[in-house]
C-alpha cells in the first residue's frame, strides 16, 4: 500500500510540474532604455574574368611560295587529266594557286584569346544584430534582437526562470 500511495505521488508531482512552471509565467511591458547595433566585418569574395584577344599573323613567307608553287603543279595535273581543251592545264595552275593562298592566309592570321580568373576579396562593416537594453521591475535586462527599437518604447517582456523579449 505504501509503495503504490509513493507512486501515486511521484506520478502525479511528474505530471502537474509542467503545469506549475506555467503557472509563474508573466508577460507584461519594460522601457527601453538603449538600442544599439553591433557590427561585424563580412568578407565578400567575387570572380573577376579578364579576357585578352592578340591578333596574330604570320610572316613565314617561305611556306607561302612554297604552298602557291604546289598548288598550281596540283591543279594544272588535275586541269590536264580532266579535259584535253587548250589551257585547261594553265586555268588548273591558276586555281590551285589561288586554293593554296587563301588556305595559307586562314591558318596565317588569328586571334587567340586567353582568359585570366582572379578572386576579389571586400570587406564591408554590416550590422550582426542589436543589443537592446530594458527596465523591468527595477532591473536592467539586456536583449540581443534583430529589430531596433526605440528608446523609451515599451517591449512586451515574458518573465519565468528567464526573461524573453517578444517583439
Amino acid at each position: 500500500m505504501k509503495i503504490a500511495f509513493k507512486t501515486a505521488l511521484v506520478i502525479g508531482a511528474l505530471i502537474l510540474s509542467p503545469l506549475q512552471a506555467q503557472a509563474y509565467e508573466t508577460t507584461s511591458y519594460a522601457r527601453v532604455i538603449s538600442s544599439k547595433p553591433v557590427w561585424t566585418v563580412q568578407t565578400v569574395s567575387k570572380p573577376i574574368v579578364e579576357q585578352s584577344c592578340v591578333h596574330s599573323v604570320s610572316d613565314n613567307h617561305d611556306d607561302l611560295l612554297g604552298d602557291i608553287i604546289i598548288g598550281g603543279l596540283i591543279g594544272s595535273v588535275i586541269g590536264n587529266a580532266v579535259s584535253d581543251v587548250h589551257g585547261a592545264g594553265a586555268l588548273g595552275t591558276s586555281i590551285g594557286a589561288l586554293i593554296a593562298a587563301d588556305s595559307h592566309a586562314q591558318n596565317a592570321s588569328g586571334v587567340r584569346c586567353v582568359s585570366n580568373s582572379t578572386i576579389s576579396e571586400t570587406t564591408r562593416k554590416v550590422i550582426s544584430h542589436y543589443e537592446v537594453k530594458v527596465r523591468h521591475d527595477n532591473k536592467i535586462i539586456t536583449f540581443e534582437t534583430d529589430t531596433p527599437f526605440k528608446r523609451h518604447s515599451l517591449v512586451k517582456v515574458r518573465a519565468n526562470e528567464r526573461y524573453t523579449l517578444l517583439n
